[in-house]
């Protein structure tokens, strides 16, 4: 099964479907498409999530200001094509704690 790190700010990708023959491009355009949408959607923690997808899961890890926004995400992500799950790993921290601008 391939298996690719992509080293951009904000997430790092693993390999699309098994033994597809663009399954980087593949991996590389969800991942765009997911970091894009939080923005597009004015998530002001978009950049303390990280997304790695592999296999149809797509997976976030990272911090959200709240449980509302934290499940808005996984909501708003749900729908890129390719995905068919979405593993929610994102932290909740209270404002104080939170990272963000």
């Amino acid at each position: 099964m391939p298996d690719s790190t992509t080293d951009k700010k904000r997430f790092v990708g693993g390999s699309a479907e098994a033994g597809s023959p663009n399954a980087d491009s593949v991996c590389q355009r969800i991942l765009h498409q997911a970091e894009q949408i939080l923005y597009r959607h004015s998530y002001h923690y978009g950049s303390l999530v990280k997304f790695q997808y592999k296999d149809g899961v797509l997976t976030l890890r990272g911090q959200a200001p709240s449980f509302y926004l934290k499940q808005l995400a996984q909501t708003t992500l749900k729908e890129l094509d390719g995905v068919h799950q979405i593993d929610n790993q994102l932290d909740v921290v209270r404002p104080i704690e939170w990272n963000g601008q």
